[in-house]
C-alpha cells in the first residue's frame, strides 16, 4: 500500500492540463518515505511542465500506520461540508482493519487535505490527543481574534517542540498566513496531567469536559477538526440537498426550518465553493418560479456576497467558542 498512479490533472495557475503520479494510498509501516514526503510537504506535490508552477494536488486516498494503529480517510479539502457522508463511507473499512485486529475502528479519523493529515500525524508523533489539540486552537482565535476577521481562515498544527507547540493560520483567499505559539505546557493541562480542582488560574478550569462536548463524534470515522464546528459546514450540505431534491421536481418547503437556516448561514460571495454556485442559481429559479421574491433577493445576496462579513459567523457561534 503506497503505490502512485497516473492521473489526469489541471494546473491551478495556468489550467493546463497534464498526467501525473498521484498516490493511490499510503501505508507508513512498509514505505516510510511517503511519512517523511508528507511531513516535508512534498506528498503529491507536481510541477506543471506548461508554467512551472509547483502545486499539491488533493485526491482521497487512505493513510495507515499499522504500527500506531492510525488509520486515516484523506479527502480533498473542497468536501469538507460532506464530512458525515465521507465519514459513513469510510467506517465499514476501518471496521474491516479492526476486525482483522490491526486497529481500532474508533480511534480512526477522516481528514480534508494533505496538511490536516500533515497535522494528525505530527500530533500522533508527539503523543498529542487530537480533541485536546482542536481545543487548544480555540485558545489561539481567543488570544489573536483578528485572524478570524479574515475570511477562509484555517489553523493546522505545524510543528511541536520542547518549549512550545507552532500554529500555522492560513487563509484560502490568499498567500499571508500567521504563526501562532502556544506553551507545550498547556497541552499537559489539557490531557488533565496537571489538572487541580481548586487551581482557578489554570487557563483551561473546565478543558476536558469542553473538549468532550465540543468535538464528541456525532458519526463513526469522525472529522476532528475545529472546522467542523463551523455552521456553513451543514448549510453548504443542506444547499446540495435542496438543490438535488428541486432538479428531481420533489416536494421544497421554503418556510422548512433547516431551508431558512440554510439561507442564513450560507457562506456568501467568493467564499463560496464553485460547485454551490450551480446550486444557489437552482434556488434562485425555484424561488422565481414560486413567487418568492424574498427568497429569490436572499439567494442573490449569497451570491454575489452582500450582507454576510465572513464564514465564522461570530454572531452565531455557541458562547462557548467566543
Amino acid at each position: 500500500m503506497g503505490v502512485y498512479h497516473p492521473y489526469d490533472v489541471i494546473c491551478p495557475v495556468c489550467e493546463g492540463r497534464f498526467s501525473a503520479n498521484l498516490v493511490n494510498s499510503v501505508n507508513v509501516s512498509r514505505f516510510p518515505d511517503l511519512k517523511t514526503k508528507l511531513l516535508d510537504r512534498t506528498l503529491n506535490r507536481v510541477r506543471c511542465p506548461r508554467c512551472g508552477d509547483l502545486s499539491i494536488i488533493e485526491k482521497p486516498f487512505f493513510y495507515s500506520d499499522f504500527k500506531r494503529k492510525q488509520f486515516i480517510a484523506v479527502y480533498p479539502r473542497k468536501e469538507r461540508h460532506f464530512h458525515e457522508r465521507a465519514s459513513s463511507q469510510t467506517h465499514a473499512v476501518f471496521s474491516a482493519f479492526a476486525a482483522l485486529k490491526y486497529g481500532d475502528a474508533k480511534n480512526s479519523r477522516v481528514v480534508f487535505g494533505l496538511e490536516e493529515l500533515r497535522e494528525k500525524v505530527v500530533a500522533a508523533d508527539n503523543e498529542i490527543d487530537d480533541h485536546a489539540l482542536e481545543l487548544l486552537k480555540l485558545y489561539v482565535i481567543r488570544e489573536h481574534p483578528f485572524i478570524i476577521d479574515r475570511p477562509r481562515m484555517r489553523i493546522t498544527l505545524n510543528d511541536i517542540d520542547k518549549e512550545k507547540v507552532e500554529f500555522y493560520c492560513t487563509f484560502d483567499l490568499d498567500r499571508d498566513f500567521f504563526k501562532a505559539y502556544v506553551p507545550r505546557a498547556y497541552l499537559g493541562t489539557l490531557r488533565g496531567a496537571t489538572y487541580d480542582k481548586a487551581d482557578h488560574t489554570s487557563p483551561f478550569p473546565r478543558a476536558r469536559k469542553l473538549a468532550k462536548a465540543a468535538f464528541a463524534p456525532k458519526v463513526e470515522t469522525p472529522w476532528v477538526n475545529l472546522w467542523s464546528l463551523n455552521p456553513s459546514n451543514d448549510a453548504l450540505s443542506l444547499l446540495s440537498t435542496f438543490a438535488e431534491a428541486i432538479r428531481a421536481h420533489k416536494a421544497v418547503n421554503p418556510e422548512d426550518a433547516k431551508f431558512k437556516t440554510m439561507l442564513r448561514t450560507l457562506p456568501s460571495g467568493n467564499q463560496l465553493p464553485s460547485w454551490a454556485k450551480r446550486d444557489i442559481q437552482t434556488i434562485a429559479d425555484f424561488a422565481r418560479a414560486s413567487g418568492l421574491p424574498d427568497v429569490e433577493k436572499r439567494v442573490f445576496e449569497i451570491r454575489f456576497g452582500f450582507g454576510i462579513g465572513d464564514d465564522w459567523f461570530k454572531n452565531a457561534m455557541p458562547t462557548r467558542m467566543m
